[in-house]
């Protein structure tokens, strides 16, 4: 809990966009801009906007997309509200 009140909105925000960043690269099997994505095959594409419910209110951040929605996060879910296990999320 004090870790996300000292971080702030913004902390927590950047932490989950590279949590998310390291959880697309090992997807995709290479970073952003690298030439080794050109014609890969599994393409990177942009980001989309979240928000989840924490103990500090809502937190805004961006999930990367993978073409042809082929990238499915396991920090935080598609259409699903995320909730981290400090907050009491609804049911």
């Amino acid at each position: 809990m004090e870790l996300t009140a000292r971080a702030g909105s913004a902390g927590v925000s950047l932490m989950l966009e590279a949590v998310l960043e390291a959880e697309m690269a090992e997807r995709v099997g290479y970073a952003p801009y690298d030439p080794a994505g050109n014609h890969s095959g599994i393409s990177r594409d942009g980001t989309r906007p979240k928000t989840a419910l924490t103990e500090i209110g809502p937190v805004q951040f961006d999930v990367p997309r993978g073409r042809g929605g082929t990238f499915e996060p396991h920090i935080v879910l598609k259409r699903a509200l995320p909730c981290f296990e400090w907050v009491n999320c609804p049911n």
